[in-house]
């Protein structure tokens, strides 16, 4: 299991956790790093919201981004720690 900042790798899943306000920045900031677990083969990616207190207009235009990504690759997405 590694564990960094903004994600934690747990076998073939990995959960990440996102800055406490997602707008446009932060939002790129978090299709990049699942663009990447993509890239490296993982299927399974579970987003925790549990340190964001709010999601922006352009920060859930990309979330729906990141789920359309994600079902293209046959992927899972999972939300956890929602408010």
């Amino acid at each position: 299991m590694h564990r960094h900042k903004n994600y934690k790798e747990l076998g073939q899943a990995v959960v990440l956790y996102p800055d406490n306000y997602i707008n446009d920045i932060e939002g790129e900031k978090l299709e990049e790093l699942c663009d990447s677990f993509l890239n490296k083969g993982f299927k399974k990616i579970i987003i925790d919201f549990s340190g964001t207190d709010l999601i922006n207009s352009i920060g859930i235009s990309i979330l729906i981004g990141i789920i359309d990504k994600i079902k293209g690759k046959k992927g899972v997405i999972l939300f956890s720690g929602l408010k």
